[in-house]
């Protein structure tokens, strides 16, 4: 009997459903667009470098919801914890920004195929 591997990590599931749309996606193509998608998070860093765009811009964003929803089910069973990144605050001129969640990179790191996410 062939067991059957059940696709348990954000990235798996993000490939699953992209290959729908790009068939010969792999994982590790995915990593790589991840991994380029997130290079650079400092300041304007991201602009210098554009990386080899692997995936449409619709594409990228798609896998990214999908990883969103699988690490929020994740929170939700306890298995991650979430983090405040960006604390909601008000603004000089009255608006209110901010109150965005995360999760703890260290954690999901456990989960996630080659230890990047």
């Amino acid at each position: 009997m062939s067991k059957q591997t059940v696709p348990t990590t954000a990235l798996q599931i993000a490939t699953l459903t992209l290959k729908q749309h790009i068939p010969s996606l792999t994982e590790d193509d995915l990593r790589t667009a991840l991994q380029n998608h997130f290079k650079g998070s400092k300041g304007h860093s991201k602009r210098q470098q554009q990386p080899d765009r692997l995936l449409s811009p619709v594409a990228a964003a798609e896998m990214l919801n999908i990883c969103r929803k699988s690490l929020d089910a994740m929170a939700s069973r306890g298995l991650i914890s979430k983090i405040v990144i960006f604390k909601p605050h008000t603004r000089g001129d009255g608006r209110r920004v901010g109150g965005r969640v995360g999760y703890k990179l260290s954690e999901i790191q456990r989960f996630v195929v080659g230890g990047v996410v």
